[in-house]
């Protein structure tokens, strides 16, 4: 996946007014590009290893407890759940270290990476990645120090990560709506200097459009220049009729709850193109494909226009959905308007490594390019005995091929979209044609004969059994 480098961060100066125990921010627009010292903004009074800390309405931090024990701090925090344990070398503007909760900031440039990574906390062997500024759910803070753990969710990866490379926001900032410092002590070349910024915590929506409930998500980048961060809403598509239309929270993307911890589960719904396998074909015809191609490019140069036609060729010799493939190109190369898609054929973000997006793969034609990704790579993908394999579809950062094929935490969710946007342009909203379209079972009986087709005479493609004997 590529990223875009920002440019120069414009900060807004800040009124600040220190009293004994507390700091009140005032926000000033300003022309002025300012470089804020974090230890300005939130002043540490303790001469200690950490200090507990009541956030104040406007956002500073009151001191209530100095110590060098980081148990007794805890024990301080537990009894009021706007208190929060700062450290005195924490590398975060806010110092803080653990919280009794709230969102977790990826910050991975402060080890001089364009990616955190982080390691599944029950058996410590998985691994995925993100990019910067993308929200977790805070679990706890397993120890203490520069190199302690968070242990976090973020979008179906239950794991744990360096707590250098994170900033804490605790609830209070998230529901009050006030602005926190975070970032800085970047060792890039981007060299990005602490933001302000109001966290605006990514939810689900549940509504009803033309008679059917539908379902979207909402992100908002981590990230500001004039406190308002970016944000985003998907579309996913349809949801099952007895879903109640409203507002709800879920780090996983399937089970979906009424309070913003997640600890109030309503519903579990899996969306159907984000978890449809790979092995799968469209309904949708090549004309069908180029035709929605055409509705979002216009007059614009694109290496996808009448390509439709590759993507279905492709499926039936490699056996991978034409449609979902053409949906992760129409992420991956912007539509095929992309400059590695003008210039390199790459549709799909080959090699384009977080780390060095310019080693992106050169292909002589679009259709190699094609056939590399639906004959190769997502077969490689599909293939249970490569390291790879999370299972073969989309997914989240838990499982599928986001855990290791994108930084983007993300990228499933916009893929599944796009996929739900191909279908309804084609068909009509009220007439999906690849929505509900597989049948997928269930065997639960050993030593079962899986039959290539329903008919009792078919080929036994394989029978089941206990591994136990």
């Amino acid at each position: 996946m590529m990223r875009v480098r920002r440019g120069l961060l414009s900060v807004l100066s800040l009124a600040i007014f220190i009293t004994t125990l507390s700091i009140l921010l005032v926000e000033e627009a300003t022309t002025n590009t300012t470089v804020v010292n974090a230890t300005d903004v939130y002043a540490y009074t303790c001469s200690t290893t950490y200090s507990v800390d009541w956030i104040n309405d406007s956002g500073g931090f009151d001191n209530v407890l100095c110590t060098n024990d980081v148990e007794t701090a805890k024990q301080m925090m537990y009894k009021n759940e706007d208190y929060v344990v700062r450290y005195i070398n924490s590398y975060s503007p806010t110092k803080i270290l653990i919280m009794n909760g709230g969102l977790v900031y990826s910050y991975p440039m402060r080890g001089g990476s364009s990616t955190l990574t982080l390691l599944e906390y029950t058996n410590n062997s998985e691994t995925t990645y993100v990019t910067k500024h993308r929200e977790m759910l805070y679990l706890w803070t397993e120890s203490s120090g520069e190199y302690g753990y968070v242990v976090v969710e973020l979008n179906g990866f239950y794991g744990k990560c360096y707590l250098k490379y994170v900033d804490l926001v605790p609830w209070k900032f998230v529901e009050n709506n006030l602005p926190i410092y975070l970032g800085g002590n970047d060792t890039t070349s981007e060299n990005e200097q602490p933001f302000a910024v109001r966290i605006k915590q990514s939810y689900y929506k549940v509504y009803v459009e033309n008679g059917q409930r539908m379902l979207s998500f909402t992100w908002s980048s981590g990230w500001a220049s004039n406190y308002t961060p970016a944000t985003y809403t998907h579309v996913l598509g349809p949801i099952d009729s007895e879903v109640a239309t409203g507002t709800y929270y879920s780090y996983d993307g399937y089970n979906f709850c009424s309070d913003r911890e997640c600890t109030n589960l309503v519903f579990t719904y899996y969306n159907y193109y984000q978890y449809l396998p790979f092995r799968t074909k469209t309904n949708l015809t090549a004309d069908q494909l180029n035709s929605f191609i055409d509705s979002v490019v216009g007059d614009r140069t694109s290496k996808l226009t009448g390509m439709g036609q590759a993507f279905i060729d492709a499926q039936n010799t490699y056996g991978i959905n034409a449609a979902l493939v053409l949906a992760i190109a129409c992420l991956e190369s912007a539509y095929g308007t992309s400059n590695y898609a003008l210039t390199r054929n790459n549709l799909f973000g080959i090699s384009a490594y977080d780390s060095n997006p310019d080693s992106a793969t050169y292909f002589s034609s679009v259709t190699e390019c094609i056939n590399q990704m639906m004959g190769v790579l997502l077969k490689d993908y599909s293939d249970i005995k490569d390291y790879r394999f999370n299972g073969m579809h989309l997914g989240n950062k838990g499982s599928g091929a986001n855990v290791k094929y994108a930084a983007d935490p993300y990228w499933g969710i916009k893929i599944a979209s796009i996929y739900y946007q191909m279908d309804a342009y084609c068909n009509g909203s009220s007439n999906l044609q690849d929505y509900n379209s597989v049948s997928r079972g269930l065997v639960t009986t050993y030593n079962a004969s899986v039959k290539l087709s329903a008919s009792s005479s078919s080929s036994t493609l394989f029978t089941t059994s206990n591994i136990y004997g």
